[in-house]
């Protein structure tokens, strides 16, 4: 993908949802740690994974809907209509693509990734409620993983309930947060709605963090990104369910 598109620079994560373990952790750049001195940034000996913070985008939406689904607001087939644009504290919105879509349904938001369905799920919810579902996911706190130079994100814009905010962060903008705090809260709902510890050493005890929402939330979510993959034209792979979610 780097030598593809010539970004700054990429990260890859495999884990196991169900049990929290590190199966594969891999970023570019990287450096020869027999040849320290070949590299030109220091930031190289970094670790992106945990120690880069980052906007996570319309990834988050996953969240925002599994929240609004499990606090009782929505369901996948609660529908909105989408003009495309829409102000807030003054500031206008628009969908990404900056296209409206009419009548739609919250797995069509996923599908589409339209950043004013987001909005209106999280709207259905109380600010303090769609806050707290944030933290249970993990967002705002490092994740304890036993390695080094860990950040834990920062959603403390949202403490001051100021309408926008909540509004761009229903889209995952305005907000940051780590890859290895991003897999971690969207394996807790392959994990049927359980978050787990993320562990990097084989034989460590499995621990879990708590439960973020009811199982039943968490196969609708999922159902929901596997319609964001396998509905249009995504990747597939013969024999197996693909869930995901783009994300810029």
């Amino acid at each position: 993908m780097v030598e593809l598109y010539d970004p700054s620079g990429g990260s890859i994560l495999v884990l196991e949802p169900d049990s929290g373990k590190i199966r594969a952790m891999a970023s570019y750049p990287f450096f020869d740690p027999n040849n320290y001195q070949s590299v030109d940034s220091i930031s190289s000996f970094l670790n992106p994974v945990v120690s880069s913070q980052f906007e996570p985008g319309s990834v988050l939406k996953v969240l925002t809907m599994a929240a609004a689904i499990d606090d009782g607001k929505i369901t996948p087939e609660t529908t909105y209509y989408d003009n495309g644009s829409r102000f807030i504290d003054e500031y206008e919105i628009k969908n990404f693509d900056e296209e409206s879509y009419g009548e739609v349904s919250m797995s069509e938001v996923i599908e589409k990734s339209l950043n004013l369905g987001a909005i209106f799920a999280s709207e259905q919810m109380e600010k303090k409620d769609y806050l707290d579902y944030l933290e249970k996911f993990g967002l705002g706190e490092k994740t304890g993983v036993d390695l080094s130079g860990e950040l834990g994100g920062d959603i403390s814009n949202l403490d001051y309930e100021v309408n926008v905010n909540y509004a761009t962060a229903a889209f995952g903008q305005g907000i940051s947060m780590t890859p290895l705090q991003l897999g971690m809260a969207v394996g807790a709902i392959a994990n049927g709605g359980v978050l787990m510890e993320p562990l990097i050493f084989e034989g460590d005890r499995v621990d879990e963090v708590g439960r973020v929402v009811d199982s039943e939330t968490a196969l609708s979510v999922a159902s929901m990104m596997q319609g964001a993959i396998e509905g249009y034209g995504g990747a597939s792979v013969p024999g197996f369910s693909l869930a995901g979610k783009t994300g810029t």
